[in-house]
């Protein structure tokens, strides 16, 4: 969805608390809007029950990732733990 400047324009405001949600001229830019404010809630910018206070509805798309949640890091060994695997013939011993 392209999203105009003028829909930015009004998300601002509307997180400003000068224009409310039903102000929004046209179903285009309301849709827009909504939009941003998803892109806001992904991005932790606002939670999900400020975009229902903005929107007047509850949020229905993806949450951010939990803080703290590190299921997508890259597990690192732990280096002092020693290797007791026998190395394959050829092979040179880890250190």
């Amino acid at each position: 969805m392209k999203i105009t400047a003028i829909a930015k324009i009004y998300w601002k405001q509307i997180k400003a608390g000068s224009k409310t949600y039903t102000q929004v001229l046209g179903a285009d830019k309301q849709e827009q809007v909504k939009e941003l404010a998803g892109q806001d809630v992904y991005a932790a910018v606002i939670t999900p029950e400020e975009y229902e206070g903005y929107i007047g509805e509850p949020y229905t798309g993806e949450l951010p990732p939990a803080s703290g949640d590190n299921s997508a890091e890259e597990v690192i060994p732990d280096e002092t733990e020693e290797n007791t695997e026998e190395p394959e013939q050829g092979e040179t011993p880890a250190e």
